[in-house]
């Protein structure tokens, strides 16, 4: 019996090819027909001097289909309801997208549009510190880093609000004769939190002592010098650096201090008492032993020792 085989069917396959393809392309045209729609619609708009809705479906248009096109009527619009510097943003922003043959009129009234726009605009320049600062101008962030910020903004006042990390936020209100300023931020302050296992260790920062065991107190942000002490144990010294409110914990451990063996005194050693006593021992010994041995007996003959007797 041989086992079922399962033909392909080329034309079925490439029908559903086809079929998921139209579906694929079905939202990308709706989308396309929905911003056309909302463009003719912004189009309607303007030629009635109804600027302000316009610029509503101008901005739909563009949020479901980005086209120059629309990008120019956009900042033509924000100029013409006086916001100037919405319009430069939209304005660069036509002139980054736009082809250059394509769109060579249009971006040849951007550029005009530019000389006429800065002329209404505010000049602000800023000094922030950190560089790292962000900044926001009535609730929108401007882009941009560095000690040095330079922006435009249309006349009257304005919100400013500086923030960054570790620093207290600065709010403050623009006038609208202030186009040279400076915000500095004030580091947040850090907390050291200090702690040892004895409740006796004396702990110091920067030489000056903070307290007993444990202690947490708040420095100025930077570098500092944490030590502590207590008796019978090593020392516990280290730097530290911190950054602007940040919390840092240090556990300290102070070790035992190993004692030194003293030196025994000679006199005390045991060594020397064994080999003082084998040294008595052994002169006793031998003196016994010569004390009970007898003069050792006269030798030679008798005619010799008696010769010597009547000499003597």
């Amino acid at each position: 019996m041989h086992p079922l085989r399962v033909k392909p069917l080329p034309a079925l396959s490439a029908v559903c090819l086809a079929t998921l393809l139209l579906f694929a392309l079905v939202p990308v045209e709706v989308h396309a027909q929905t911003a056309r729609s909302e463009f003719e619609e912004a189009a309607r708009l303007t030629r009635e001097g109804r600027r302000a809705e316009a610029l509503t479906h101008f901005q739909r248009s563009r949020e479901l289909e980005e086209r120059p096109v629309t990008v120019f009527n956009i900042m033509e619009t924000l100029a013409a309801l006086g916001r100037s510097r919405e319009a430069m943003i939209e304005l660069e922003r036509f002139l980054e997208i736009a082809d250059a043959e394509e769109f060579a009129a249009e971006r040849a009234t951007a550029e005009s549009r530019r000389l006429v726009l800065l002329e209404t605009l505010v000049h602000i320049t800023l000094e922030i510190e950190p560089a790292d600062a962000t900044l926001s101008v009535d609730g929108e962030v401007v882009s941009g880093t560095g000690r040095a910020r330079t922006f435009y903004l249309d006349p009257g006042a304005h919100s400013l609000r500086v923030s960054a990390e570790g620093y207290a936020e600065v709010t403050r209100e623009l006038a609208a004769d202030e186009n040279d300023l400076a915000i500095a931020l004030t580091a947040l302050p850090t907390t050291l939190v200090l702690r040892s296992a004895l409740p006796d260790a004396e702990i110091q920062v920067d030489g000056e002592v903070v307290g007993r065991g444990s202690a947490e107190l708040t420095v100025p942000a930077g570098e500092h010098l944490v030590r502590v002490t207590a008796p019978a144990r090593e020392t516990f010294q280290r730097s530290v650096t911190t950054s602007p409110g940040e919390r840092l914990v240090i556990d300290a451990t102070l070790p035992s201090i190993t004692q030194p063996a003293q030196a025994r005194p000679l006199w005390k050693s045991p060594i020397l008492w064994t080999v003082v006593g084998v040294v008595v021992v052994g002169s006793v010994a031998t003196g016994v032993y010569f004390g009970t041995r007898g003069p050792p007996p006269l030798q030679g003959t008798t005619g010799v020792t008696l010769g010597a007797l009547h000499a003597f």
